[in-house]
């Protein structure tokens, strides 16, 4: 595995001999002189974009930062973890993901915008996991039916536990830490969803519109007529936030939404923490920042915190729980016409089997002609022009190969016809061992 050193300070000797040391080591260099010209050394110039482009190009390879004070250094690691966050659903070559996308397009599902616009006479309490929620529980069971309850990712655990269901939970991490047990709570959930967990919620189910980011999310949410794409930020916690927006409510409040320890705790009582132990977590941060700024783009509705003023978020103010309580009885209910994705599933494993077909000739005519490049011989051009014709490539394999494309280019010469045979046997993995 290699690194990243992040540096604003240092000898330009050694910062060079501790990047030759190791052939996987890169040098991300911000102080105010120059250093010698490097191919493992990075100096960007100040503004967000070429954070990104340095970021995109040193993916899976973790970051240290010398100075994590340093105010350049600082804005890097913010744009880093928010690349890496987006480019950790393809890690394992997108597979979990995928495996999520076919299995939850067999579940019979409503769409979550039969819901929009029809709870604006409730005020919302968006519930966390954190530590904070055992304060507002007693008060949560006694008036539970006066609050729309939503139970985000862990949340709901810690809400059940204590003994309290939420009118809805909502789901979004596609292989999420904790493990959920089976409920009846109403589901609002992605594509991209853990289909354990949504296998596990034996309710109705309501399907939300993904961020737009992956190609094959986009295009079966617009088969399927779901509205736009959404940002939801970050997190379960972000998305239910959105969600109770969608919704129509006006007065929205926050519930052991902490982003981080309190009192040596991560977690609220009835949620088992990862092995981990951290203190917070990068996706917290990005979606503590999401949260404050979400908030301030939507004066129309008033927001508030059931708990101490949280130095994360300090533009939302807290709240008295005793003076939010709504005046009419919340009644939740399942409406419209469920709908399923088999028949859609079933259009991308036929691309598949049209890949799998065409890389079969493609490996066997290459046999046939190496040492030949394939660039150079019309037939497998041919098959290749083919190939990238395949909606399951276009909407499949290149959104993912675009980030390993970049690890191989980091490890190997990067010549155009061994980057595309290494494409090739991308896809073939990819289609004989997960749609096989």
């Amino acid at each position: 595995m290699g690194e990243v050193l992040c540096a604003a300070k240092g000898e330009e000797k050694t910062l060079i001999e501790w990047v030759d040391a190791k052939p996987d080591r890169y040098l991300v260099w911000m102080g105010e002189q120059a250093l010698k010209s490097h191919a493992r050394i990075f100096t960007p110039q100040d503004h967000e974009l070429s954070y990104q482009q340095i970021a995109a190009q040193l993916i899976y390879l973790p970051f240290v930062y010398d100075d994590p004070s340093h105010p350049a250094l600082q804005r890097l690691a913010k744009v880093q973890t928010e690349v890496h966050y987006r480019a950790s659903d393809y890690a394992d070559q997108g597979v979990q993901l995928l495996t999520n996308f076919r299995s939850n397009l067999q579940q019979p599902t409503f769409l979550a915008a039969d819901c929009f616009g029809k709870f604006a006479n409730y005020p919302a309490i968006i519930c966390g996991a954190g530590p904070s929620l055992k304060e507002i529980i007693p008060f949560l069971k006694q008036h539970r039916d006066k609050f729309l309850i939503l139970g985000c990712g862990a949340g709901m655990q810690a809400l059940l536990s204590a003994g309290i269901e939420p009118h809805l939970t909502v789901h979004v991490d596609a292989d999420p830490y904790h493990k959920f047990s089976k409920s009846s709570t109403p589901l609002f959930y992605q594509l991209r969803t853990s289909h354990e967990v949504v296998s596990q919620m034996k309710g109705p189910r309501f399907l939300m519109a993904g961020s737009g980011e992956f190609a094959l999310e986009r295009y079966i949410e617009e088969k399927l007529g779901l509205e736009s794409s959404t940002d939801g930020g970050w997190t379960a916690v972000t998305r239910g936030t959105a969600l109770a927006v969608e919704f129509g409510c006006k007065n929205i409040y926050f519930a052991g939404v902490d982003f981080a320890a309190s009192s040596g705790a991560m977690y609220a009582e009835g949620v088992t923490p990862p092995q981990d132990t951290f203190q917070t977590r990068p996706d917290w941060l990005l979606a503590a920042e999401w949260l404050s700024r979400f908030t301030e783009e939507h004066p129309e509705q008033t927001w508030g915190l059931f708990s101490k003023l949280n130095p994360l978020m300090p533009s939302i103010p807290t709240a008295k729980i005793e003076e939010c309580i709504g005046h009419e009885t919340v009644s939740f209910s399942a409406d419209g016409k469920q709908i399923s994705g088999k028949e859609i599933w079933n259009e991308i494993g036929a691309s598949f089997a049209k890949c799998r077909t065409l890389v079969d000739q493609f490996l066997a005519h290459f046999q046939s002609i190496f040492p030949n490049l394939p660039s150079r011989d019309a037939a497998c051009v041919k098959i290749m022009n083919e190939i990238d014709q395949q909606m399951a490539v276009q909407k499949i394999l290149d959104p993912i190969w675009c980030h390993w494309e970049v690890v191989l280019k980091r490890q190997m010469e990067s010549d155009p016809d061994s980057l595309a045979i290494h494409r090739i046997l991308f896809l073939k993995t990819l289609a004989d061992g997960f749609y096989a």
